[in-house]
């Protein structure tokens, strides 16, 4: 297994991960913060980038229902059956 330095922690390598994806950060999130999301959203094709304005490392838990329904909105998007 490989384990990420302390440089790399939370960069996306350019091709390292394929899209769709979908990179939910909190804009209080000081361990990742929007930024480094923004990073890693300009380096996976296909992603979507929602930011949950009132949270931020456990958007889970801080704005259950909106992070729920943009995994569901993910999940369930027709686009997604032709990547499975």
């Amino acid at each position: 297994m490989k384990v990420a330095d302390d440089e790399s922690f939370g960069r996306c390598q350019p091709g390292a991960v394929k899209g769709p994806a979908l990179v939910i950060v909190g804009t209080y999130d000081l361990i990742c913060p929007p930024s480094v999301a923004y990073e890693m959203h300009a380096g996976i094709p296909e992603t979507q980038l929602p930011e949950l304005r009132e949270s931020g490392r456990f958007g889970h838990f801080e704005q259950p229902d909106e992070f729920a329904a943009i995994m569901s909105d993910f999940v369930n998007n027709p686009e997604m059956e032709k990547h499975t």
